[in-house]
């Protein structure tokens, strides 16, 4: 799905990302596009949608699709209300839908267009005063396992989110904001062999997560509960530690920065339901 194809001149080509069907064509002097649901288009001709023509900058005839991360953050659900003990700690699950990126030539060249696998609804994630426009995940919030079935086949990430509480308080959690602009997109690799543990009692989130090939993950979002009105949500630097070596294939739509990790504590420390 993510290797580059060569478009000969006028011809259509048809590529699907889950529920995303994309169409693309390239003339000698523009490249034209255009999208539509799987379901929908099914039942109408290409030549009945919108096309968007690009004027590029050089004559490439290659065309790269990248899977990427949302453009805001993603706010998700827990099946059931958690509760996390003072030192409690838990890893958990959650499906991200993907966004599509088509490059020009390559991910250094030209983009084509950045178009998401799944129509997102909107929702603020505060109060009136403080908050931030979000999207509404369509998958219960944080499964309590990865070996799950898919929300949308082949056109989401799995993102592991790693909660601890450091408060002197028991904390319930029932819905988190998931900063999927700063995260990264992996694909799982074959399986490495297996390493036995070099001491006794090791710790049960140290070991790798079970993953299959060719899936696709993000690195870790953290949410650290650190006093009774303190919290801090930023995502892991490291890739994810899964049995298949993970090999990058795109970067954060936004580095995490401290002023950004700050903005998103101020804004939490404020939403009490959080």
């Amino acid at each position: 799905m993510w290797a580059a194809i060569e478009l000969e001149t006028d011809r259509i080509e048809k590529v699907d990302f889950g529920p995303l069907r994309v169409w693309i064509r390239r003339t000698r002097t523009t490249w034209q596009y255009t999208w539509a649901c799987v379901a929908d288009s099914d039942s109408e001709s290409e030549q009945d949608l919108t096309w968007t023509t690009f004027v590029p900058a050089s004559g490439e005839s290659r065309v790269v699709f990248q899977p990427a991360m949302p453009d805001r953050p993603l706010v998700v659900r827990t099946e059931n209300p958690l509760e996390f003990a003072p030192g409690g700690r838990y890893l958990l699950f959650t499906s991200v839908p993907l966004w599509i990126r088509a490059w020009i030539g390559g991910p250094e060249g030209q983009l084509l267009f950045d178009l998401p696998t799944v129509k997102l609804s909107n929702t603020w994630f505060g109060t009136p005063t403080a908050g931030r426009l979000c999207y509404t995940s369509p998958a219960a919030l944080a499964r309590h396992s990865h070996w799950s079935e898919p929300y949308v086949s082949g056109a989401e990430a799995i993102c592991p989110l790693r909660i601890a509480n450091r408060a002197q308080s028991t904390k319930q959690v029932h819905r988190l904001a998931v900063f999927s602009e700063m995260l990264r997109v992996y694909r799982a690799g074959d399986p490495a062999p297996s390493v036995p543990a070099t001491r006794r009692g090791q710790e049960r989130d140290s070991s790798p997560i079970q993953s299959e090939p060719g899936q696709l993950w993000t690195n870790e979002a953290l949410v650290n509960y650190t006093g009774e009105d303190e919290l801090s949500v930023t995502v892991s630097e490291k890739p994810p530690s899964l049995t298949g070596a993970p090999e990058l294939l795109c970067p954060s739509r936004v580095m995490p920065s401290e002023n950004i990790v700050q903005k998103g504590m101020l804004l939490l420390r404020r939403i009490g339901n959080y």
